[in-house]
């Protein structure tokens, strides 16, 4: 690409020399347009001419910023969405609850999150400890069956022992007899000889099994013993006194041989080495006589009703009613200090009073 120059150019000059030429002749072609710009503007460094002219020798224009054109505003973020409150842990109270509504965002998040840790920590120990007791409980059932499986095969095996003595050598029954079939049987005797050590041996696991079976047996009543005797004492206080106890162990153990039952039953119901039906004549009195008492016991705790006037009606009245009145009175008050057989027989006789007085009305 070729530039023009002056006319009155020389014919060789340098390259600064040629930017300054060509750059005052562009002045004056641009001077009619570049008047009405101050004074200052129009005094344009000579690096900067050389710049200029440099970029359009390359073909290639600055681009021209605008001065008017604005600032894009920034972008607004949308506000952020309310967060969904934070529970406090279900172990606080409820005042402590109501403070950890008002406490900042970031303790709430620590503290449910150190709760939420711990809880995760505490259920995870509880299912620990459950399947540790469920496996030590199933192992004590296997250990239980186990257990009652040997003492039943023990006993069946003394028993098919006891039952082959008898079968297989039913005359072998003093040592006279043992000694006389050693000399005329000896393969008898070796036989006879064996069953008696198996014999022996099965013996001792049995005796050994029945021992165990009674402390077993022994432990168990003593705590049934015990938790009853509780119970009983809250209806009953003077069990616990140290000389009351006793001696109302005493009137009961005598009222219960007054009505049928043996010194030796007696025994053996309290050691829990036997039973008795609820069908038992004895106990049948035992719980009448309960009921007896409890209807006493009611006649004394009721109301001595005060006595209403009759309703009389036309004609004349009957003298009777009065004095049925004053008897059951009389009576009431007879039954207020009454016991025993008394007491009954004076309530029944208000009774009938009361229904004589009805039919009269």
């Amino acid at each position: 690409m070729s530039i023009p120059l002056a006319a009155d150019a020389p014919e060789s000059m340098s390259f600064e020399d040629a930017v300054r030429s060509l750059s005052a002749d562009r002045e004056k072609m641009n001077a009619p347009a570049e008047s009405a710009r101050p004074a200052a503007d129009s005094a344009v460094p000579a690096t900067a001419d050389e710049e200029e002219l440099a970029v359009e020798a390359d073909g290639a224009a600055p681009p021209e910023e605008d001065p008017g054109a604005e600032e894009e505003p920034e972008a607004i973020e949308p506000e952020e969405e309310a967060l969904p409150p934070i529970e406090a842990p279900r172990s606080w109270t409820k005042e402590e609850k109501e403070a950890f509504k008002s406490w900042p965002r970031e303790a709430q998040e620590s503290i449910a999150r150190v709760a939420s840790t711990r809880e995760a920590q505490f259920r995870r120990s509880q299912n620990e400890v459950a399947t540790k007791e469920k496996a030590l409980a199933d192992r004590l059932q296997a250990a239980e069956q186990a257990k009652q499986q040997y003492e039943a095969s023990v006993q069946d095996h003394l028993q098919a022992l006891e039952r082959e003595q008898r079968r297989e050598f039913p005359d072998i029954k003093t040592w006279d007899d043992v000694k006389a079939m050693q000399a005329t049987d000896p393969l008898r005797y070796q036989a006879w000889d064996l069953h008696q050590k198996e014999l022996a041996l099965v013996s001792k696991q049995a005796a050994e099994v029945k021992e165990r079976q009674e402390k077993e047996f022994a432990d168990k009543w003593t705590e049934h013993v015990q938790k009853e005797n509780e119970l009983a004492a809250k209806d009953i206080p003077d069990l616990l006194d140290k000389d009351k106890g006793p001696a109302l162990v005493k009137r009961a153990a005598e009222r219960l041989v007054e009505i049928g039952f043996k010194p030796d039953e007696l025994q053996q119901l309290s050691e829990g080495r036997a039973s008795i039906s609820i069908y038992d004549h004895r106990l049948q009195r035992l719980i009448h006589s309960d009921l007896k008492l409890s209807d006493i016991e009611k006649a004394k705790a009721a109301v001595v009703r005060k006595p209403v006037p009759q309703v009389q009606r036309p004609g004349t009245a009957r003298t009777s009613a009065p004095a049925v009145t004053q008897q059951i009175q009389a009576l009431e008050r007879q039954l207020a200090t009454a016991t025993g057989s008394k007491a009954i027989q004076i309530s029944a006789q208000i009774h009938q009073l009361e229904r004589k007085a009805a039919s009269r009305r």
